[in-house]
């Protein structure tokens, strides 16, 4: 998972959600709007409430103010922390100041563009620019799809379950599942039972990510002889599998029904 210091503005309106997502993902995030320090947000109308009054002397003082210190530390610190850096537009000029003092650190620079902003030519010099977080997510993560997009027939079948809803209130201890296990197993509609049947693996996903990997030994309907109804299996959990923690979101990223087929499906 990345570390990313989320580089914006404080009128963006895209940047709780973008945080909270990233977070949703498993990366680290440095946000901020809300720092791990107890400083408060830095203000420069804290310093003085004229300061779009200053002069350029007055504008150098302020900067020395402890306040400024001590903020200017912090990013600092932030920014060394991070091995990633995403810069949420629309944006200013400290934003674009931290991408490029990160991009001349060696570190990686994304661009997110939620909403079409005015062109610019010098963003070649980052890593990705996108307006899709799934996208930024499948490209942050050390971990790649590629064992699932093979062309050898005879490699695994996967039917992955995305269990984003159950996962998260099992883990907040409410609703009726107890487990990984049985936030993946039941209940599904829509699945022939024929078809799930062949499949070698079934996973369940998470927020894009593979949390759960089981090896079916019995499928069968919710309500036995109605072909109509739900279906569940039975199964193994394969606890050192190499799929765990494998970035799917490119699979469920904008995509409604929740089960996927990935592998050379017939």
């Amino acid at each position: 998972m990345a570390k990313i210091y989320v580089a914006s503005s404080w009128r963006n309106q895209y940047y709780p959600d973008v945080v909270k997502k990233l977070r949703e993902y498993g990366h680290e995030v440095y946000d901020f709007r809300n720092p791990p320090h107890n400083h408060g947000a830095f203000m420069w109308k804290d310093i003085d409430p004229e300061f779009d009054r200053w002069n350029v002397e007055q504008y150098k003082q302020g900067l020395q103010h402890p306040s400024s210190e001590r903020q200017f530390q912090a990013d600092l610190d932030a920014l060394n922390w991070a091995d990633t850096c995403l810069l949420v537009l629309p944006c200013g000029r400290s934003a674009h100041t931290e991408a490029g003092w990160m991009k001349g650190a060696g570190k990686k620079v994304i661009a997110y563009i939620p909403e079409m902003q005015e062109a610019e030519l010098m963003y070649k010099l980052f890593d990705l620019v996108s307006d899709d977080l799934g996208e930024i997510n499948t490209f942050l993560h050390p971990k790649v799809v590629t064992l699932l997009k093979t062309t050898n027939t005879e490699s695994p079948l996967f039917i992955a379950f995305n269990i984003s809803t159950t996962y998260d209130l099992m883990r907040q201890g409410k609703g009726n599942r107890n487990s990984i296990y049985d936030c993946t197993r039941y209940h599904w509609a829509n699945v022939k039972i024929e078809k799930a049947e062949l499949a070698d693996y079934a996973l369940g996903v998470a927020h894009g990510k593979v949390v759960g990997v089981f090896k079916p030994t019995r499928w069968f309907y919710d309500e036995p002889g109605n072909r109509k109804s739900r279906i569940q299996f039975e199964g193994i959990e394969i606890e050192d599998s190499p799929y765990l923690d494998m970035d799917l979101s490119e699979y469920f990223h904008k995509i409604q029904n929740p089960v996927r087929y990935i592998g050379q499906w017939k």
